[in-house]
């Protein structure tokens, strides 16, 4: 990452990106700190309880639906999903379903502030060019005696 404070010949769009950055660190560690409190919490308050599937409505305690955990790519913590022993489906992450309606939009807009895309028309046209390049390269390699394009024989 850039630090705009110790160079001072940035220009204006370099010091915007560079600033740009740095709020995306900033709310990608504040997405982290988050979800890694609700996590500790949930694992105090979720012993006892039962579990409904999202699907079916099967209803029984938390320790009779197997568990499949991962971890969230973008910063939300432990991602816990759970197989219903009475249809088989897989649902989850509980803390996810569990948001009102409000607060998925939330996690949504927190989640697009800290990963701002940007413009990635310069990357997707030299990409798009370095394949028909060795595309083309690859057909006159496979060219066989007959004057046919490909590996065919």
């Amino acid at each position: 990452m850039v630090q705009p404070w110790t160079n001072a010949t940035l220009g204006f769009d370099e010091l915007r990106l560079a600033l740009d950055e740095l709020c995306g660190e900033l709310f990608r560690d504040g997405i982290r700190q988050y979800w890694r409190a609700m996590d500790r919490t949930a694992k105090h308050i979720s012993e006892g309880l039962t579990l409904v599937c999202a699907l079916c409505g099967h209803e029984s305690q938390f320790e009779t639906f197997e568990v499949f955990a991962s971890r969230c790519a973008f910063g939300g913590g432990e991602l816990i999903r759970h197989r219903c022993p009475s249809c088989g489906v897989i649902f989850g992450p509980a803390k996810m379903l569990a948001l009102c309606d409000g607060e998925l939009a939330g996690e949504y807009e927190a989640q697009y502030r800290a990963y701002l895309e940007r413009d990635s028309t310069t990357d997707e046209l030299r990409a798009l060019r370095t394949g028909i390049l060795h595309l083309a390269t690859d057909l006159v390699a496979h060219r066989n005696t007959r004057g046919k394009v490909g590996p065919w024989r």
